[in-house]
């Protein structure tokens, strides 16, 4: 057994009997709707941190 902290993001993943993943997985063959989908995660994921560094 495995556990992943953190993200995941690719194109292809393989994940054996007894993992644990704790974060956001992206796994997209068609590289066009990939692209856009790690675009379109990482521009979220900048906006929630910038919004947490607020006071």
């Amino acid at each position: 057994s495995s556990v992943v902290i953190g993200d995941v993001l690719s194109k292809r993943i393989q994940i054996e009997d007894k993992v644990i993943i704790h974060g956001h997985c992206i796994s997209i063959k068609d590289e066009k709707r990939y692209e856009e989908e790690v675009v379109k995660y990482n521009q979220e994921k900048s906006i929630k941190e910038k919004a947490s560094f607020k006071e």
